[in-house]
């Protein structure tokens, strides 16, 4: 989600913030990230492009792996496709990498 118009290096670096701010809360996982403040959540993504909206994606994305996946990522294309800020380019290399599957 984070990628998208954004340049690696500064994908790179969002996360590691984001990885720092959740160590000792249960780490970069749906649960931590949809108790984070909107509002702290789009401070540690700034400088990524749109970083507002995508921390609103996140939250909203994680709440719907909780609610409708279990915390799991979804494995049907037509699911990710579903998920807030998810196209179909981010939902092919899910696809790829979470569950090795080449789809489209």
């Amino acid at each position: 989600l984070l990628s998208s118009q954004t340049r690696d290096e500064v994908t790179y670096a969002a996360m590691a913030r984001l990885d720092g701010a959740t160590v000792g809360l249960g780490g970069l996982c749906p649960k931590t990230l949809c108790a984070l403040p909107e509002d702290r959540l789009a401070t540690l993504l700034k400088p990524v492009s749109f970083h507002r909206r995508k921390a609103r994606h996140i939250r909203e994305t994680c709440s719907q792996l909780l609610i409708l996946h279990q915390g799991d990522v979804p494995r049907q294309p037509e699911h990710l496709l579903a998920l807030p800020g998810v196209g179909p380019k981010m939902m092919t290399l899910v696809m790829q990498t979470c569950w090795n599957e080449i789809v489209g």
